[in-house]
């Protein structure tokens, strides 16, 4: 799925992100998502099977300190 996120920073593992309409801020592996555009906002092509389980609609994300 292909998604407009703000870029916050990120590590050589994963990148941080906050979506736009929810507010949600979370940090995506970067061996699931692909940076298509890189201007503001990132459009961002990530994995569903990695959003099934990490969607930024939930205002706590699961698994966010195991990334770090």
């Amino acid at each position: 799925m292909i998604l407009k996120l703000h870029f916050l920073g990120g590590t050589a593992a994963a990148r941080h992100y906050r979506h736009p309409v929810s507010g949600v801020v979370q940090w995506v592996p970067r061996s699931v998502c692909k940076v298509l555009v890189d201007a503001a906002p990132h459009e961002v092509e990530i994995e569903d099977w990695w959003l099934e389980e990490n969607p930024f609609t939930a205002r706590v994300a699961r698994g966010q300190g195991e990334l770090l």
